[in-house]
Formats: structure tokens, C-alpha cells, sequence
């Protein structure tokens, strides 16, 4: 026991020791001023804690007065230009989608009150399931099938189906080709921009994960459900953008028409697996779910092109918020005070409304019918903001809008039963409507001349870079002939005739020597005006970068930056302007071949030349045609029963057939 003792009363005095000790230490090096390592511990802690607190940049988003230009560090969108860029996308989609579909519906007919469970999880499940919507859903592959010209499959020598592989991949890249566009129009128009890495994993069927394209009565919504946020908050996030009319028609028609053709021909050409994903995930290329860094280098790419300012998805996103301020502002910010209110009559929050109470048929418990129609007004505001509003101009800035409603004040209503005819109006609304509509139709005129002057000093351009050039002889309404002498080189390989090169011995299209009794004297006679002499340039000089710009600004009077795709095309290109030697080019699908023969029928020097173009397909012809017309080139299809050639044509497309025909060779 007094061992006990002895041990107890030690081990006080060692604490009281080593307390009067720590407790000095503490009076010495804690004190304030004190140069000690755990006062430099709590500064540098306070220093650290500022910095991750305050801002460590300074201001870098700039608006210019009139609130249409808005500068993120060196880039500079404007507002007309951007909006002008969307309505071109919308409008190209249009027209590739319509294509795609051999310019047929097949009857596509959806009702409003389609139904749609959105917390359904259920692999597999989607409103594209949930109604007979079109009599087949291969009607696109039975229109194809039946199209001779698309020769999309055969029967082989043991009467079994075959595809054609090489046709197969074409309508692929085609169906690439429109994805792409419609994820970039969901991406700009549907709303405020999300985050690349959360907008790909958008799917219309549930998967592994629940999907994010939704219907609600008429219209098609976009949501993010996984977000960066959501390990730290662990709970499902659910953000939904509502898509405007036109968005939601071409949805509509690809989802319901297309991609199941698309979700077929994938499995032919690859495996099930691939089939799998296609008839989940929304955003597809080269036959697999698209991905972070492709959808950002095809956003960087439309936004050079389209906007005319080559913008990555990061400042894009700084900038699309200051947008959603200089235009909407405080106008549309979602308040919950009167939500609050309404549920603390009811005894409880308004977040435990939300999950707890009158649960609805069809909607998850985080996005009840009330926010929904707030998330809806909020997606309205933002297409009325990008012109897609139906109905409704383009909406001007903020600032201006007030500055008119103070310019317009509404005049107080008079007493008695009448009414003074003006103040039976909303004359606040009338002006705003009728100064958007007008602002709206000058930028469009801005730029449109814009995109005139740009064509005239392209013209001006080339005609600088040839001051002494002379034209050349025109193409002769009835074609004569004379002999070729045997050193006449063989440099255009656009010459309407075959020419003599010397010892070569020439043959005619069919193979036949000059001397066989089949051969056509005429096939071995060069006509006039296209001789191979006169088919050089007069200079002997090679083309320019200069100038195949200027070419380009003529050929894309809208773009205002036009570029090539790759070097290989530019040098093909090149080499097609400059008519100097013959040239073989191999470009992907999509590389722009056509540009070897459309780009240069805008130089002046081509005045009085004829390209000849030989297409393999039918439905690939057709679309030459159409796209040539459009960019305002004379051209025709050159058949046997319509071998008259206008003298004014610059460009003659052919089918294979026609080009082996004896009607051609004559």
C-alpha cells in the first residue's frame, strides 16, 4: 500500500513538472510576434485559408456597350454571329437529315400524351418503346433496299443476301456526319452549355446507368444526371433542359427513323456489342459512343467555322454565362420563398414536399411537376435568347429592354367604365416586339453585306494576282476538230478528249487502237479551244495561298473565315486550280473531294473550261447536284436521252454507266 502511494504521489509531481514546463514553452514561443514553428504554422494556415477563399485571377470577361460582343480573355464571340451560326446549323441538319431519310417520314406520327415513366430504371426502357410511332421502324432500310441506284445489297451467286460492305460504311459516315451536327445543336441551343465529359454520356434507353432523354407531353428533355459533385454530395444530381420545337422534331425523327437502321448496319459491319451500345447511348461516331475529346475538337472546329471564332468548351462556357446575364439577368432567377411559404403551412419544408408528399405518376422525386415547369421557363428563356423561340424575335439585351420600357411608360389607367384605345394595349410589348424583329433583320443585313464585301475583295484579289490575264477561248457551241500533233503534253485532266502523247500509243475509251476498224477517228481529235496547249496557265505559275483564300471567301461568301480541312485536300485543291499536271487524290469520307472540282469553277481563269464529273451512285450524284446548285455553279447531269450541253455549264456529272456508254464517247 505505501508502495502504491509512493508511485502515485511521483507520478503527480512528473505532470506538475512537465505541465510548468510545457506551460513556460507555451508563454514563450505562443505569444504573438513570437518567432516560433507554431506560430509560422498558424500564418502560413491564414495564408493558405485566404488564398483558397478569394479569388486568384483577376477579371477577364469584357461586354461591349451595346451588350452584342462578349470577350473572354483574346476570344471575342458576337451575338449575331453566333446566332447567325446556330440558324445554319439547324438549318444544314435539316437538310442531311432529310437526305438521310431519302426525303421521306414514312408516315412518323406522334401523339402529345406519349407516356413516359421517368423512374423507370429498367434496362432498356425508353419513350421511343412506348407507342407504334411509325408502321415499321426498318422502313428506312426497305426504301433503301428497293432503291436500285443506292445498291445497298444483292443476292450472290447462291441466292443468299449480301450487303455491300463499301455502300454500308457511306450511309455509317452519313449517319456520323448528322449525329454529330445534332449533338452540336443540342449541345449550343437546348440551354445553358453542360460540361463535355457529362453531355456524352447522354443515352435515350437506360443502360448500365439510368438514361437522360426524356419526353414530357410534346417536347424532348435533356438531362444531366451525373454530375462532378456527385461523390461529394452522394445523391443523384438531375438537371433538365427542355429542347425547343425544331430540336425536338429532328430528335424525333432520327431517334424514331434513323438510328434503328443505324443500330443494324452497325452490327453488320461490327458485332453485337456495338449494336448493344447504339441502341443506348445517344452520341455515336465510327461506331462507338463519342467522346470527351472528340466532342471538343468538333465544337472547336463549328465554332471557327460557324462563329468565326475558334472558342474551346472552357471559355465557351465562361462566356455562356455572361450571355445568360446581359440577357436575362435577374428576370428568370428561380426564387422559393413563395414554395417555402406555401409548404410551412403544411407543416414542413419545401425539400420534404418535394420527396415525401403527392408523389407523381411519371416523375422522379427530385423533379416534381412545379420545378419542372420552372427548369421549362428558364430553357424557353434561354431559346428566346438564341432565336429559337417560336414566334418570338431574337431578344435583345437586358439593358436595352429597360431602357425602351422607360422610354414607354404605361400611362396611368383613367376612371369609369371606358378605356382609352391605347391603353388597351400593352404598348411596352408592342415596342419590344417590334424593335427585336427590326434589330434582328439589320444584323442579318450586316451580314450579309458582311459577307459581300468579303466576296468583292476576293474578287479584287484575284484579279490582282492575274492583272494581264487573258481569257481563254470559249467552250464552242458545236464542236469542231482538228488533229493533235505528237509532242502536245497531256497536262489537264479535265480535257474533254483523249490526246496524242508522242510513241504512247492511244487508245480510245474502249481500248481500241487508232487502226482497229471499230475505233472512232473522232475519239483521237482534240477540239478546239481545249487544246492541251491552251489548257496551261499563261503565266506558268503556280497558285498562291493568297489566292486560293480569296477563292475560298468566293466559294463561302457566309464563312467568315473559311479554311481547309486537312493539308491533303489543300494540296489537291491546289493542284486543281493550277491545271498544270495530273493528279490522283485520296480522301476519307467527309475529307471534301468535292472542293478539287467546285473551288475552282470561281476563278475567272476557268471562264470557257468544263469539268466532267463521274460519280458512282446515284443518291451520291444527286446530292453533287443539289450542293453545286446551291452554291450558285451552272451545272447539269449529263444522261443519253439529255446529251445537249449549254454552253454556259461549267460542270457536266455523269453516273458510271452513262461515262462507259458509246452515247458519251460519241
Amino acid at each position: 500500500m505505501s508502495k502504491l502511494c509512493f508511485y502515485i504521489c511521483l507520478q503527480s509531481y512528473i505532470n506538475h513538472v512537465l505541465y510548468s514546463a510545457v506551460e513556460r514553452e507555451a508563454l514563450i514561443n505562443l505569444r504573438p510576434g513570437a518567432t516560433s514553428p507554431m506560430n509560422s504554422t498558424a500564418d502560413y494556415q491564414r495564408f493558405a485559408s485566404y488564398i483558397a477563399m478569394n479569388a486568384s485571377t483577376p477579371p477577364n470577361t469584357r461586354i461591349s456597350d451595346d451588350g452584342m460582343h462578349i470577350t473572354y480573355n483574346d476570344k471575342t464571340l458576337s451575338i449575331a454571329k453566333w446566332r447567325n451560326g446556330l440558324q445554319r446549323l439547324g438549318d444544314e441538319l435539316e437538310k442531311e437529315l432529310d437526305n438521310l431519310c431519302l426525303n421521306s417520314l414514312f408516315g412518323l406520327s406522334i401523339p402529345d400524351n406519349v407516356f413516359d415513366d421517368w423512374a423507370n430504371e429498367e434496362r432498356g426502357y425508353s419513350w421511343t418503346k412506348n407507342g407504334k410511332f411509325i408502321e415499321d421502324k426498318r422502313s428506312l432500310l426497305s426504301a433503301m433496299l428497293k432503291d436500285p441506284t443506292l445498291r445497298l445489297a444483292k443476292l450472290n451467286e447462291a441466292q443468299e443476301f449480301e450487303f455491300n460492305i463499301a455502300e454500308v460504311w457511306d450511309f455509317l459516315h452519313k449517319c456520323d456526319s448528322v449525329n454529330e451536327k445534332l449533338a452540336l445543336f443540342s449541345f449550343f441551343t437546348a440551354g445553358q452549355t453542360p460540361r463535355v465529359a457529362e453531355f456524352v454520356e447522354h443515352k435515350f434507353a437506360n443502360s448500365t446507368r439510368p438514361r437522360t432523354i426524356f419526353r414530357d407531353r410534346h417536347s424532348i428533355w435533356l438531362a444531366t444526371r451525373r454530375v462532378k459533385s456527385e461523390n461529394l454530395i452522394e445523391k443523384e444530381t438531375f438537371i433538365p433542359m427542355k429542347c425547343h420545337p425544331q430540336l425536338t422534331k429532328l430528335l424525333e425523327c432520327y431517334l424514331l427513323i434513323v438510328r434503328p437502321i443505324e443500330a443494324e448496319l452497325v452490327k453488320v459491319v461490327r458485332s453485337a456489342k456495338e449494336y448493344h451500345l447504339f441502341t443506348e447511348y445517344m452520341w455515336t461516331k465510327d461506331c462507338k459512343p463519342i467522346s470527351s475529346e472528340a466532342m471538343r475538337k468538333a465544337i472547336l472546329q463549328f465554332t471557327t467555322t460557324y462563329f468565326d471564332t475558334p472558342i474551346g468548351t472552357q471559355e465557351y462556357r465562361q462566356i455562356c454565362v455572361e450571355i445568360g446575364r446581359v440577357f436575362l439577368g435577374s428576370e428568370f432567377e428561380i426564387r422559393d420563398e413563395d414554395m417555402d411559404v406555401l409548404a410551412s403551412q403544411a407543416g414542413h419544408s419545401v425539400d420534404m414536399t418535394r420527396l415525401r408528399y403527392a408523389a407523381e405518376v411519371g416523375k422522379i422525386p427530385s423533379m416534381s411537376s412545379d420545378l419542372l415547369g420552372r427548369f421549362a421557363r428558364v430553357s424557353e428563356a434561354w431559346w428566346h435568347v438564341t432565336g429559337f423561340r417560336p414566334g418570338y424575335a431574337p431578344l435583345l439585351p437586358l439593358r436595352a429592354r429597360q431602357d425602351l420600357r422607360a422610354a414607354a411608360p404605361i400611362p396611368p389607367l383613367q376612371s369609369g367604365p371606358a378605356l382609352n384605345n391605347a391603353q388597351e394595349f400593352d404598348t411596352q410589348a408592342i415596342i419590344l416586339a417590334v424593335t427585336s424583329s427590326v434589330t434582328a433583320e439589320i444584323q442579318k443585313i450586316e451580314l450579309n453585306l458582311e459577307a459581300m464585301v468579303r466576296k468583292a475583295v476576293a474578287e479584287a484579289m484575284i484579279q490582282s494576282q492575274y492583272p494581264h490575264m487573258g481569257k481563254p477561248n470559249p467552250i464552242p457551241s458545236s464542236i469542231q476538230t482538228l488533229p493533235v500533233t505528237g509532242d502536245a503534253p497531256m497536262d489537264d485532266v479535265r480535257s474533254s478528249a483523249p490526246v496524242s502523247t508522242g510513241d504512247i500509243e492511244m487508245t480510245d475509251i474502249y481500248g481500241l487502237p487508232r487502226d482497229h476498224p471499230d475505233a472512232d477517228p473522232a475519239d483521237f481529235e482534240t477540239p478546239i479551244g481545249t487544246s492541251a496547249t491552251s489548257l496551261a496557265p499563261t503565266d506558268g505559275k503556280g497558285v498562291t495561298s493568297e489566292m486560293l483564300d480569296a477563292l475560298l471567301h468566293l466559294h463561302f461568301p457566309l464563312v467568315p473565315s473559311p479554311t481547309f480541312k486537312s493539308p491533303f485536300q489543300e494540296q489537291a485543291v491546289k493542284l486543281s486550280v493550277e491545271r498544270q499536271q495530273s493528279f490522283v487524290a485520296v480522301l476519307p469520307t467527309g475529307g471534301g473531294k468535292s472542293l478539287t472540282y467546285t473551288l475552282p469553277a470561281f476563278n475567272p481563269k476557268e471562264e470557257g473550261y468544263r469539268s466532267y464529273i463521274i460519280v458512282p451512285n446515284r443518291a451520291l450524284l444527286e446530292d453533287q447536284i443539289k450542293r453545286s446548285k446551291d452554291i450558285g455553279l451552272n451545272v447539269m447531269w449529263w444522261t443519253a436521252q439529255s446529251p445537249q450541253i449549254a454552253e454556259e455549264t461549267q460542270i457536266v456529272f455523269l453516273a458510271m454507266e452513262s461515262a462507259t456508254s458509246y452515247a458519251f464517247k460519241r
